[in-house]
């Protein structure tokens, strides 16, 4: 989510556009709020699939401490 400042910047840029400019931009945010959504329910499905390997026994896990260890974390 923005911040209160981008969220009135934002706001007076758009302040002086003719409305049907305006329509555009709001069109556009409207846009990329989709695509985040989508994108996200795209990764909460992969996830998903993954555990479902993972309980299935068809993905191989490591144990965190061997990955810490093996990357010096």
């Amino acid at each position: 989510m923005c911040t209160q400042a981008t969220t009135e910047r934002i706001l007076e840029a758009i302040r002086d556009l003719p409305e049907e400019e305006a329509l555009e931009v709001l069109d556009f945010a409207e846009f990329l709020k989709a695509r985040r959504q989508r994108e996200d329910q795209e990764d909460i499905e992969e996830a998903g699939e993954v555990l479902r390997r993972i309980e299935q026994g068809e993905e191989k896990t490591v144990p965190w401490d061997d990955v810490k260890a093996e990357y010096g974390l």
